[in-house]
């Protein structure tokens, strides 16, 4: 049976993001693994927390003007070379030092690079696919792409142990140096303006050069997608509760074994695969409602759960494996169509600004998620976070419904 281009197009650049996916989460894992063999010290693990943002907030405006105004397809092809020079950089830097002088400066260094480079290649293909695929095929791509990347998430951590148990990391390098190459062909074999794009004219940005500003006064005119934006960023801040809470409370309050916490973790996962393969093969009619009836369901999870917690009718360890099992699926079952949405409604020439918008507001307060949620779990009773979180929840999810109200009675007027 011939594929279409369509299909084609859809297995090439699907395989490429998530075998890229696998590489970047190998590394970051490994090298995590070797600075601790190394170094003893527990920063291994958390490079990727502290870099990450940084490199969002100071690379965000320059890349966001590299994708706008020059090929989107060159942009994810240098992504994906310079994760490949990083890569060999940091090989040649083991194979003559063995890892024994400036080990963490250099490990700071190479991450910093491939977030980079790992930004050049996510972003620039976030805002491509209206060309790369057909605007019916777009949320099918997302969930691939984010099945794939959850996928990748899952595996990256065991397979990462099992090989640095087994090769020298300069060894794992050249796995991963691999996996880059494939990824590269991948990308090259993409055609990037396969289906014509309508670039929506919007009077704010036709005749000037796009900038965050013009970002911002769209996204303020565009109500419907800011509302999007606001309430996902709002539930990931919360989710975080559920994210670090969870092992706290199973280990140090219910003095559970860290293999029950690991496996109540693991449901989140589950739900993580199974919404992401629902929405791969639902094609859904009007996106915007149905990710907003999926981030409204989000959030009510969480606000039962803050009083389930209260009354104790069921016990602890039910609730937080349901919980995690409902949000990983409503997260999988969100993103595609949010991602999708604003894909397909906003103007082709400003999407490369709104995917580092989004993406860097992300980076941004899931950090800040994990310092106040840490800090309130080390000095306040569990219990009482929980309710604050589903009362906050409560109040602003009533604040923003009362606004997407007035939106739609405003239109309506207009």
């Amino acid at each position: 049976m011939k594929l279409s281009l369509a299909e084609h197009q859809l297995i090439r650049s699907g395989a490429s993001t998530i075998i890229n996916a696998l590489g970047a989460q190998l590394f970051s894992y490994t090298l995590g693994y070797y600075l601790l063999a190394q170094t003893g010290s527990a920063l291994s693990f958390g490079l990727s927390i502290f870099i990450g943002p940084i490199v969002s907030l100071v690379t965000a405006p320059w890349i966001a003007n590299l994708i706008d105004s020059w090929s989107h397809k060159k942009t994810t092809i240098l992504g994906t070379i310079l994760t490949i020079i990083s890569l060999l950089g940091f090989e040649g830097y083991v194979i003559l030092t063995n890892g024994k002088y400036g080990l963490l400066a250099s490990a700071v260094i190479v991450s910093i690079f491939m977030n980079i480079a790992g930004r050049f290649f996510s972003l620039s293909y976030m805002a491509s696919v209206k060309g790369i695929v057909p605007s019916k095929l777009v949320q099918r791509l997302n969930a691939v792409q984010s099945v794939g990347n959850s996928t990748a998430g899952i595996l990256a951590p065991p397979l990462a142990g099992v090989l640095f148990g087994l090769f020298p990391l300069k060894y794992i390098l050249l796995i991963q140096i691999i996996t880059e190459l494939v990824t590269l062909w991948l990308t090259h074999r993409t055609d990037f303006n396969a289906f014509s794009v309508e670039n929506k004219v919007n009077s704010v940005i036709s005749d000037e050069k796009v900038t965050f500003r013009s970002v911002w006064e769209y996204l303020l005119r565009e109500h419907r997608l800011l509302f999007l934006v606001i309430l996902a960023s709002l539930l990931n801040v919360a989710y975080v509760a559920f994210q670090i809470g969870g092992p706290y409370v199973v280990m140090h309050q219910l003095h559970k074994s860290a293999t029950i916490s690991g496996t109540i973790q693991s449901f989140t996962s589950v739900g993580v695969v199974l919404g992401g393969m629902i929405i791969t093969f639902v094609m859904l009619k009007n996106i915007f409602r149905f990710a907003f009836w999926v981030y409204t369901l989000f959030g009510l999870v969480m606000v039962f759960t803050g009083v389930l917690i209260q009354t104790a009718i069921f016990p602890l360890l039910v609730i937080f494996s349901c919980v995690n099992f409902c949000l990983g699926l409503l997260n999988a079952l969100g993103d595609p169509p949010l991602f999708a949405y604003f894909q397909t409604e906003a103007p082709y020439n400003l999407l490369g600004h709104l995917t580092t918008v989004m993406l860097t507001l992300s980076q941004i307060l899931n950090p800040i998620g994990v310092l106040v949620y840490t800090f309130l779990f080390d000095h306040v009773r569990y219990q009482v976070i929980y309710s604050g979180t589903a009362i906050i929840l409560l109040m602003l999810g009533v604040t923003l419904f009362l606004w997407l109200h007035a939106i739609d009675s405003n239109k309506m007027s207009d």
